[in-house]
């Protein structure tokens, strides 16, 4: 009889912590648990989130984000596709999508996304080499080469792209 009036009340603890917690509050301990590369509890936590709130955005990217981590890359695609759709202006949402489909090796699907982050945040030096990587697997050593200094240009100082930028030169015969 304890262990039945025990459990009832464990059950009554959750309901009341479920129900009292906002979608805000789950996408923060989402994120939280993201952080300790906790992803499936990040999983449920955003997906609470997004039950309480189908309109958070952040808290599709963050499930997005442990989706990415767990490589499981089509659903991460779906969630950040959703937070760009709730929010078409989150240029973070386009780079992480870019990153898993260079993951997927879709260097197509990879670079329009990253070119609208740059659209959006022309500043962002790391958007500029990403784009410059995924034209460098197609080949087009061009374009990766045009990439890689102008992501120099923003951040003259990063050394991965700058190791890029010779090896994509070295590609093109430079």
């Amino acid at each position: 009889m304890r262990k039945t009036v025990l459990a009832a009340l464990m059950v009554c603890a959750v309901c009341a912590a479920l129900f009292g917690q906002s979608a805000e509050e789950f996408a923060g301990s989402g994120n939280e648990y993201l952080a300790k590369s906790d992803y499936d509890k990040a999983i449920a936590d955003f997906t609470q989130a997004i039950k309480l709130n189908p309109r958070l955005a952040s808290a599709y990217f963050g499930r997005g984000s442990a989706y990415a981590f767990k490589k499981d890359y089509d659903k991460a695609i779906a969630d950040y596709t959703e937070t760009i759709k709730i929010n078409p202006r989150v240029d973070l949402a386009y780079a992480a999508r870019g990153l898993v489909y260079i993951e997927k090796k879709d260097y197509d699907k990879a670079i329009a996304d990253y070119t609208e982050a740059i659209r959006l945040d022309p500043k962002f030096a790391m958007y500029y080499r990403e784009r410059g990587i995924a034209y460098y697997a197609k080949n087009d050593y061009d374009k990766a080469i045009a990439d890689f200094a102008a992501a120099l240009n923003i951040n003259p100082n990063d050394t991965e792209t700058k190791e890029a930028l010779e090896q994509a030169k070295k590609a093109r015969g430079y």
